[in-house]
């Protein structure tokens, strides 16, 4: 999901959308940008820590509207500041947009409602993504159930001036940053689509049941013949693919443990390659920006 394709350029960007449509991916993609991002899980999860652990699961409505109050003054004083604000939370009532709308304007701001639209099978999907995290934008579980009552109750934007951003379907994956003891990096040549015949890290999806850790050491040793034990998460990139399927890749440290280097599977070819060589192969779109950005190109 790209905060381009909808190109803001009011001073606040105001996001709606049910629980694990993007708000919050949206919403950094903008901070990146310049913009300040007032998220009430993210102020709930500072001040009182984490949901149902370090408070009592009945007390976050209460600590949600305390949050939010305070969250609305920080608003005002931002676009009076002259400063660009993006609000990430649900905004499932129109009375809801409508209040941050009238704030903005009554502080001299202009706004823009962006609407993250996604259909009952793709919000299902991310939100199975989501559950395996447990941080201040996954503080709780959403079962069917509860994604049933947020769509039965959710008052979708209709002639409030919304942008529509149609929310894809993501497709998670893994990739392995592995080096030799020179410090190679080990790449494989896709034989198949996307990007085929270009080279790139050993990776591919995760199947159901699977962790990130067990589709690393698969992937791997299905790809290039080597057993790998994966390590820390380095970084995370979201690539598009066929259909409009989003590929939401985590790409993690491993460190090879045996096996003898050998192309197979999905791969045409295998090899280890230092930054010069790298930038001499022809890679997968993003791959050498991507490495350089997380300093892996040494």
């Amino acid at each position: 999901m790209s905060a381009d394709r909808s190109a803001p350029d009011a001073q606040v960007v105001i996001l709606c959308g049910i629980a694990g449509s993007g708000k919050t991916t949206y919403a950094q993609l903008l901070e990146a940008r310049g913009y300040l991002r007032l998220s009430v899980d993210e102020e709930i999860w500072r001040r009182f820590g984490r949901y149902g652990v370090d408070y009592p699961e009945h007390e976050y409505d209460a600590l949600s509207a305390q949050v939010q109050r305070s969250l609305d003054e920080r608003l005002v004083e931002l676009v009076r500041d002259g400063r660009r604000v993006v609000v990430d939370r649900s905004m499932w009532q129109r009375s809801q947009r409508d209040r941050a709308k009238q704030l903005v304007e009554s502080a001299g701001g202009t706004w823009q409602l962006v609407y993250l639209r996604a259909g009952h099978e793709v919000l299902r999907a991310r939100l199975r993504e989501r559950s395996r995290r447990f941080d201040a934008n996954a503080a709780f579980p959403v079962s069917v159930e509860v994604l049933d009552h947020y769509l039965a109750v959710f008052e979708p934007p209709e002639g409030e001036g919304e942008v529509v951003t149609e929310v894809p379907a993501m497709v998670r994956c893994v990739g392995a940053i592995v080096r030799d003891a020179a410090g190679r990096l080990l790449l494989i040549q896709r034989g198949q689509p996307p990007a085929q015949g270009t080279w790139s890290l050993p990776g591919g999806r995760v199947e159901a049941g699977e962790s990130d850790a067990a589709a690393v050491a698969r992937e791997v040793r299905e790809e290039t013949g080597l057993s790998v034990q994966p390590g820390e998460q380095v970084g995370r990139v979201e690539r598009d693919g066929p259909g409009g399927v989003v590929y939401e890749i985590y790409d993690y440290a491993a460190t090879v443990m045996g096996g003898t280097l050998a192309a197979a599977t999905d791969a045409t070819d295998a090899r280890w390659a230092g930054p010069a060589e790298l930038l001499r192969l022809p890679c997968a779109p993003g791959l050498v920006r991507t490495l350089r950005d997380w300093d892996q190109l040494r």
